[in-house]
């Protein structure tokens, strides 16, 4: 399996400056494929690009949210307090702490935070998917 196909390319006074590359997909209103391009039978990563769609699952599924909520449930954060206390919060509204969670209590995405929680206990809720997986726990 080589590279993924060249998508677009960015061009700055005749350098080219940035080369995307991936694969494309439109499906018609009954499933079938109008579009593609690149190689859409490739295995896919999601990974944490598909958060916005696991919050909006959580979210039609009746659980009322608030919009902070919605921005920690739908991406990665990087455990600074506010993103810790929305967790907690997102939890006990629910009776549940954090021992609830099942991703690690994994390190910081950032240096400022891994420094400032150096010495804390781990906690799950340091985890940059916390928020996701309290929303999917109310």
């Amino acid at each position: 399996m080589g590279a993924p196909d060249v998508l677009a390319v960015q061009v700055r006074s005749g350098l080219v400056e940035a080369t995307h590359h991936g694969a494309a997909m439109a499906l018609g209103p009954r499933g079938e494929v109008i579009f593609s391009v690149g190689d859409v039978e490739r295995p896919l990563f999601y990974r944490s690009a598909i958060k916005p769609f696991q919050a909006t699952i959580v979210l039609e599924s009746g659980v009322e949210l608030t919009d902070e909520e919605v921005a920690v449930a739908a991406s990665s954060h990087v455990a600074e307090p506010v993103h810790m206390e929305i967790v907690h919060s997102m939890l006990a509204r629910v009776g549940l702490d954090s021992s609830f969670l099942r991703c690690p209590p994994g390190p910081a995405l950032v240096e400022s935070s891994r420094l400032r929680l150096q010495d804390a206990k781990p906690d799950p809720v340091h985890h940059m998917c916390s928020g996701k997986h309290a929303a999917m726990l109310m």
